[in-house]
């Protein structure tokens, strides 16, 4: 089994959380390579993660993107996000495993609690991307992406987990038509950089995979059937999937902003306990947990409300507050998603 990790300094722990927690829970596992496509990384920050492996007896890669990303940019006149290129590992990813067949991305925002061999076995049927649907965005108020770029699709993917089948990757020429689909004559703004620019030129392509094994934040509350169906225009998920993949996530994802990412001092995620266990096993113990990044006035503002009412609320009405009256105060007031 490939398994490839995406990252830069500004996520070196969580990386190494997450592999921790891939290696702890894939020990039967009799070939695991690792690789790291990192920019930036630090001496430091790579010796905890190759540590982290040669605990496990297992090897890791590390592929400097500096140089793919330099060139690439330019070419295609992409955004900067977050302060890096890395989230395009995706779109680029034959340029940097060229001699690997298979693989599966795994987002650092994570952590893995089971075997991953189903997801490995995963049935292709002809795509090149195994993944997840995404379900936010066909909330009813909803702007996080683009509303053609998703009503142009059967289903819109959530990039966090992803199986790539690289030979049949090459096979369909998919860099160049990903790069005559990102030189057009006119720039084209992708609202969630590589997961946009997949979902819009690759959608015919991609195989869906079971939730459980990109259990991402919205779902960490076990949304109740009438809570999915008050707040989204379209079924994505039966909701014995749901069900079935909370009570036993196979990766648990945690996208989202600080409030409910496990890693920040006072972020209330539902898995922050079991995201603490594992962090407790790694050099990052001793550590302090990250305080919240700093934002404007206003957004923070804004999120120290939302934080109130991820304490105060049950996550079934949070869901409804956050996914429904937060996004139509955002609209009304145009702010950014």
């Amino acid at each position: 089994m490939n398994i490839v990790y995406s990252t830069s300094e500004s996520y070196a722990e969580p990386t190494a959380i997450s592999m921790y927690s891939l290696l702890a829970n894939n020990s039967c596992c009799k070939v695991l390579d690792l690789f790291v496509i990192e920019s930036g990384l630090s001496n430091k920050s790579r010796q905890i993660i190759t540590d982290i492996a040669d605990s496990f007896s297992r090897f890791v890669v590390f592929i400097n993107a500096d140089k793919v990303f330099s060139q690439v940019v330019s070419d295609y006149n992409l955004e900067l996000l977050r302060g890096g290129y890395s989230t395009y590992a995706r779109v680029f990813i034959n340029h940097f495993l060229p001699n690997i067949d298979r693989v599966i991305l795994i987002d650092s925002d994570s952590l893995v609690l089971q075997s991953l061999h189903e997801f490995w076995e995963h049935d292709m049927n002809g795509a090149v991307i195994g993944a997840v649907p995404e379900i936010v965005v066909y909330g009813k108020r909803s702007f996080h992406e683009d509303p053609s770029l998703v009503n142009g699709c059967d289903y819109y993917y959530n990039m966090g987990m992803v199986l790539f089948d690289l030979q049949a990757w090459r096979d369909q020429n998919i860099d160049k038509i990903l790069s005559d689909a990102l030189t057009q004559k006119i720039p084209q703004k992708y609202l969630i950089a590589d997961q946009s620019i997949i979902n819009k030129h690759l959608s015919d392509r991609i195989s869906r995979v079971s939730l459980k094994f990109n259990f991402y934040t919205f779902m960490h509350a076990l949304p109740s059937k009438s809570v999915l169906d008050k707040l989204f225009k379209k079924q994505i998920f039966d909701y014995i999937e749901v069900k079935a993949a909370s009570t036993s996530p196979a990766i648990v994802h945690f996208v989202g902003n600080w409030i409910e990412r496990p890693w920040y001092r006072r972020g209330k995620s539902v898995y922050k306990e079991v995201y603490l266990l594992y962090r407790g096993m790694t050099p990052y113990k001793s550590q302090n947990l990250w305080e919240k990044p700093k934002e404007s006035a206003f957004t923070n503002f804004l999120n120290e409300g939302i934080f109130i009412f991820y304490q105060l609320l049950p996550l079934n009405w949070y869901l409804i507050f956050r996914y429904d009256y937060l996004q139509r105060f955002k609209k009304l007031f145009k702010l950014s998603r």
